[in-house]
């Protein structure tokens, strides 16, 4: 073998023990998130790209988050709102807000059982927004649920949105460097 061959080799052979460790440290880093952290995650991640109303959902942060659930992502698609082009509801934050109208959220968060878990935010909406979340097979906490304070939920139907199945999710390591 020459040695560029070995070389080539070696760096092949480091960068597959590299991906390996990687993949074990953010499995483990995401498999420690308890209920309460992955609420606020999820949250802090869709605050932060809200940068005008809409921009969270626009940028299909609630299909690529390692923290929604699959049926939260369909949940958020199918309560979106758009009136003449321009958006009108964001059923995450329960209204048409941007992040610096967000800079005084709170959360109180408790266990219902094993497997399900409930946060009620406020400093928000009009009133408390009640997040569930739950447990998944592989024994990580999402985001699963989403119930807006009564009134603040439009009576109008919105336009077509993307199918959330055709979005790629986040890699748990983008999300995290996101949310900081």
């Amino acid at each position: 073998m020459t040695k560029k061959t070995k070389i080539t080799i070696g760096i092949v052979v480091f960068l597959i023990a590299f991906a390996a460790f990687a993949y074990i440290v953010i499995t483990n880093n995401r498999a420690g998130v308890t209920s309460e952290q992955a609420i606020e995650r999820f949250y802090r991640g869709w605050i932060r790209e809200n940068t005008s109303p809409g921009a969270a959902f626009e940028k299909n942060l609630h299909i690529r988050s390692t923290y929604a659930s699959p049926s939260l992502a369909q949940d958020v698609a199918r309560g979106a709102l758009y009136i003449d082009g321009a958006f009108a509801f964001d059923p995450v934050v329960c209204g048409a807000i941007q992040q610096s109208d967000a800079a005084g959220v709170n959360m109180v968060s408790e266990d219902v059982d094993a497997g399900t878990a409930r946060a009620v935010l406020t400093g928000i909406a009009s009133g408390p927004i009640n997040v569930y979340a739950a447990r998944g097979e592989n024994g990580w906490w999402y985001v699963d649920e989403i119930d807006c304070p009564a009134g603040s939920v439009p009576e109008m139907p919105g336009e077509t949105i993307p199918d959330p199945e055709s979005i790629e999710p986040l890699s748990e390591e983008n999300e995290e460097s996101e949310n900081e």
